[in-house]
């Protein structure tokens, strides 16, 4: 892992929304955990949605990001 990279010890919300039938979700976020993981970065949350699930987990999504960035996500952003 890069301690020097920009992402070192940022948190990440990790969103997935595929299409169709939404079986690409789960191959997508483990794409993005792997990204996360090389990055050194730090797991905040996951969350897939689909499309008989997105309107009600939009909200999941914005009460993720900002528990994550007020209550000590360790990150601040430029």
């Amino acid at each position: 892992l890069n301690d020097q990279s920009l992402l070192w010890q940022k948190p990440f919300v990790m969103v997935a929304c595929a299409g169709g039938s939404g079986n690409g979700t789960l191959s997508a976020l483990e794409q993005m955990d792997r990204f996360v993981y090389h990055c050194g970065g730090k797991f905040f949350d996951h969350i897939a949605l689909n499309r008989w699930t997105f309107e009600h987990k939009k909200q999941a999504v914005d009460a993720a990001v900002y528990k994550m960035a007020t209550e000590g996500g360790g990150a601040r952003r430029a």
